[in-house]
């Protein structure tokens, strides 16, 4: 699927969804339910923010970022390396090396970027020694993003026309379990959470951060409740 398509497909689930919640159906009571919602709901879609929607409901304010599982991978976070530099406060060797990665610092003057592999054993274990020491950090950052204001409380994952409803909590709880290592194809991954240049056009030598969402909803521990 193209990234293009996938960018609208995910769009029009946001739209189902916020007019879903803002629905009396039974199905819409159940999904209200699940999210601690008993009033009437205000609901809004927020662009360029961490939350796909935004609920206003009696005294309850909170976000929603939402997925759908049918696409194969789902990003989550897209930034510059020095963003993730500044933001989670790691070494200059780690940003220099995720740099040689993403290609913002060109080390061999026939390749637009260097794998995993092409980097020496020491700065790979650096990096992944700073990514298991500040797994948290970096997991909250990006399920969360940086504005608390704007952060979601819930992730709803859409799959064969059921809802999966999630604590942004515990999907940051479900990656905690997995350390970092490098991936088959040379970048880097924390389980089902891959870390890859993002490549393409527009901002190729992005860091970019993406997940699987049906991994979640196969691990039904972490689900809250299925419409």
């Amino acid at each position: 699927m193209s990234g293009s398509k996938t960018a609208k497909d995910g769009f029009k689930n946001e739209q189902v969804i916020a007019s879903l919640l803002g629905a009396v159906s039974p199905e819409a009571q159940q999904l209200k339910a699940a999210i601690g919602i008993t009033g009437e709901t205000l609901t809004e879609l927020v662009h360029g923010k961490k939350s796909d929607i935004w609920i206003v409901s009696d005294l309850l304010s909170f976000g929603i970022q939402t997925k759908k599982a049918d696409a194969n991978f789902n990003h989550v976070a897209r930034y510059k390396v020095d963003k993730y530099g500044e933001v989670l406060g790691m070494p200059d060797d780690v940003v220099e090396t995720l740099k040689m990665f993403c290609g913002d610092i060109k080390v061999d003057p026939d390749k637009k970027r260097l794998f995993m592999k092409d980097i020496s054993k020491e700065r790979v274990d650096n990096v992944l020694e700073y990514l298991s020491n500040n797994k948290r950090k970096l997991l909250e950052f990006v399920f969360y993003g940086e504005d608390p204001d704007t952060a979601p409380k819930y992730y709803i994952v859409t799959y064969q026309d059921k809802y999966h409803v999630f604590n942004t909590s515990d999907v940051v709880d479900y990656y905690m379990q997995s350390e970092p290592e490098v991936s088959p194809r040379s970048s880097l991954k924390i389980g089902g959470l891959t870390i890859q240049r993002k490549g393409g056009q527009g901002s190729p030598n992005d860091l970019q951060i993406k997940i699987k969402p049906l991994d979640l909803i196969r691990n039904t521990d972490y689900c809250l409740f299925v419409t």
